[in-house]
């Protein structure tokens, strides 16, 4: 099965596509708040306090509001059946031919495959809305063994690194 042919579905919400995948839904993040990501463990490391959360998370979904307003970036907060936050996923140079894909899970929803489905059902819908795009970029910190497993199994390949830097690039061919 190749990454344009992973079941989805898309509904409306307002004048926003929301795509569902299993019992996933991945609604835009511009309808995103800060309440959602407080204590959720998303947007920042576990053991910060609450205050910095809540400034460093208001800070995060401003700049990101703004970067999809203006049409550079598309974004999802994906929530799971409970209807819970579980996690965001964003792609960057969004009308590019090769798009960024970004993702990040609470720490408590992480190794069932929450990540995997949210980005193959992600990079089916930009390559079906976005013709231009050829490829699609996964830039992981090399220490991240968990987003590139997720990169493994959508079918990224790891590209060429160079000596000694710490991020490495993953590229998923249309």
């Amino acid at each position: 099965m190749s990454i344009e042919t992973i079941p989805f579905q898309i509904g409306e919400t307002g004048d926003n596509t929301e795509l569902v995948v299993d019992e996933l839904r991945l609604k835009p993040l511009a309808d995103c708040t800060v309440d959602e990501y407080a204590g959720r463990s998303i947007a920042v490391d576990d053991g910060v306090p609450a205050d910095m959360v809540r400034r460093q998370t208001s800070a995060w979904l401003k700049y990101i509001h703004q970067e999809i307003a203006s049409g550079r970036s598309e974004g999802y907060g994906i929530y799971g059946p409970e209807g819970m936050l579980v996690g965001d996923i964003v792609v960057s140079d969004a009308q590019s031919p090769s798009p960024e894909i970004m993702y990040r899970i609470a720490t408590d929803s992480r190794g069932r495959g929450i990540a995997t489905r949210s980005v193959r059902a992600v990079a089916a819908h930009v390559f079906a809305e976005h013709r231009a795009a050829d490829a699609i970029r996964f830039e992981i910190h090399t220490s991240n063994d968990a987003s590139q497993h997720v990169a493994e199994r959508v079918g990224a390949v790891r590209q060429a690194g160079r000596d000694g830097e710490e991020w490495e690039t993953w590229r998923l061919e249309r």
